[in-house]
């Protein structure tokens, strides 16, 4: 519930009071003023905006009020409260605009958290510093515009949808620009193992995008005494899909990287277009649609348009993706690695599989135009027969595997046979 406050002319006191018993306002209330009336009510969060935008259409000139903090209306008798106090309703579409609004107008905040996210997350990936990569997704501000592009493609409005998508490139360029400058002014020439981390990516990047999105709708929306999860908490889950790979593609180009560059550059569009489609799906879930918010903003068909766009091309990223391998699936690359090791120790008779681990190789340090694959097989020899003879066998079969399953990777394979625990 909402408590609200109506300021209008003293002839439009009965019809204002009407149309708010009409929207299920308990016990709506007047007080005459010198100038005006002053009307409260308290209103279901579902139906302000449709109060609001009948009250516009009813008198020539109306000033509301909300209150911030959702209220409890009690009834007697006071004993029974317990089993029926409850506020778990959605926040209203007319808020979720009005806080879109005001975040769309927020230029500095946007700019300093930037520039400050993105010297932050470039530290901590130039020295593996993963505590200060975590800072930077903590203050990035990248998740805001993403979720005001959410709450533009479920109330249909075109031009907030823009706006939103404008402040998400530009926090994006601030951060790539800082990572840059650091990197050139540290004089860095070698990529990080965090870096190799965060390139690695996987065909299933959309579906970690598509829940940092629901996520943040979905803390947009709930009620304000909902505490399962914070607010802050779901915001840093969609930082954490946004902040590393800005540092990375600003870094990228201080180590002269292009095929760096343009995997980041897939993966930012493809998780701002995903946060979009899940963050959706959550206010679709909810009944957040055009219209509801009573302030005129955004049509059905523009929403048609713009879930249609997005949708489309999120799953034609996917698609393009997929066709990639291995370049822009090393992650799903390097697990196959690590069953093509599995498989191949099973298929030789009298040895035991210890451990492996696989990953690829960094592109400035090797002299091949395919990805190289760095694959460590260590297995116990449980035969009588030569430890080299047992590596070059299980090497071979390694390579036999490899060649069928991983294609346009060049595997390098090391092989480790320790003898058994003895008797």
């Amino acid at each position: 519930m909402r408590l609200l406050q109506v300021q209008v002319a003293h002839a439009d006191r009965d019809r204002v009071l009407d149309l708010a018993r009409e929207h299920g306002a308990r016990s709506p209330v007047s007080v005459r003023a010198d100038a005006c009336t002053l009307i409260f009510a308290t209103l279901p969060n579902d139906t302000l905006g449709a109060f609001a935008h009948d009250v516009s259409d009813a008198v020539s000139e109306a000033t509301f009020t909300i209150l911030p903090v959702g209220a409890l209306p009690l009834e007697t008798p006071l004993g029974e409260i317990a089993g029926s106090v409850r506020d778990v309703s959605r926040l209203s579409t007319l808020e979720l605009v009005l806080a879109s609004v005001q975040s769309v107008g927020s230029w500095p905040g946007l700019l300093l958290f930037s520039l400050l996210a993105g010297t932050i997350g470039a530290y901590g990936l130039i020295f593996d510093t993963a505590y200060l990569l975590v800072a930077a997704m903590l203050i990035n501000p990248m998740g805001a515009p993403a979720l005001v592009a959410v709450t533009a493609m479920a109330v249909g409005d075109g031009r907030m949808f823009g706006r939103g998508a404008v402040r998400f490139a530009a926090s994006l360029a601030i951060q790539a620009a800082t990572a840059m400058a650091l990197g050139f002014a540290y004089g860095l020439t070698v990529s990080t193992a965090m870096m190799e981390q965060v390139t690695s990516l996987s065909s299933w990047a959309v579906v970690v995008a598509l829940a940092a999105g629901a996520a943040g709708a979905q803390s947009q929306v709930k009620s304000e005494r909902d505490s399962l999860v914070s607010g802050t908490a779901a915001g840093f889950m969609v930082a954490a899909a946004l902040a590393p790979p800005a540092a990375v593609l600003g870094l990228a180009v201080a180590l002269g990287r292009p095929d760096y560059m343009a995997l980041m550059a897939f993966l930012l569009l493809l998780q701002f277009l995903a946060i979009a489609v899940g963050g959706w799906l959550v206010f679709r879930g909810f009944g957040v649609r055009p219209g509801e918010s009573g302030m005129s903003r955004g049509t059905a068909r523009v929403r048609t348009v713009l879930v249609t766009g997005v949708a489309a091309i999120t799953v034609g990223l996917v698609a393009w993706q997929a066709g990639r391998e291995p370049r822009f699936q090393k992650a799903d690359v390097s697990r196959t690695a690590l069953e093509v090791a599995r498989d191949a120790t099973a298929r030789v008779d009298g040895v035991y599989l210890i451990e492996s681990s696989a990953h690829f190789t960094r592109r400035d340090i090797q002299r091949y135009d395919r990805e190289a694959l760095l694959l460590e097989i260590i297995v116990e020899n449980t035969t009588s027969a030569d430890d080299d003879v047992v590596a070059d066998d299980l090497r071979r079969e390694v390579r036999r595997l490899a060649d069928s399953r991983m294609p346009g990777v060049i595997p390098f394979i090391d092989v480790t046979v320790l003898a058994g625990p003895g008797p």
